[in-house]
């Protein structure tokens, strides 16, 4: 259901682009997948890709985006990114007194 009147709300994702970070990391099959991307280096055939731009979607939070997949070098923004390949939608909590 979409937010409505500046209340939160769950929002359903865009599958992952072809060929973006979130694809590859899908690709894997792992559950939980940890990239060290400090030593990511464009003369090694495996972290060459993530040393270069790559389409990634970001972060997920609040806030629906409308477009989620951008160009970025990875290697530059972040030290090291964990993908998580299935998440559900935070829930309220009930308030005090409320079951």
């Amino acid at each position: 259901m979409p937010a409505k009147g500046g209340q939160l709300g769950v929002h359903k994702l865009e599958l992952p682009v072809e060929g973006s970070f979130e694809s590859v990391a899908h690709a894997t099959g792992l559950p939980i997948l940890m990239v060290d991307l400090r030593r990511a280096s464009k003369s090694e055939p495996a972290s060459s890709w993530l040393a270069e731009p790559v389409l990634f979607g970001g972060g997920i939070g609040a806030l629906q985006v409308d477009k989620r997949f951008k160009p970025m070098n990875l290697h530059e923004g972040f030290d090291a990114i964990i993908h998580i390949d299935h998440t559900t939608a935070s829930r309220q909590l009930p308030g005090p007194g409320k079951n």
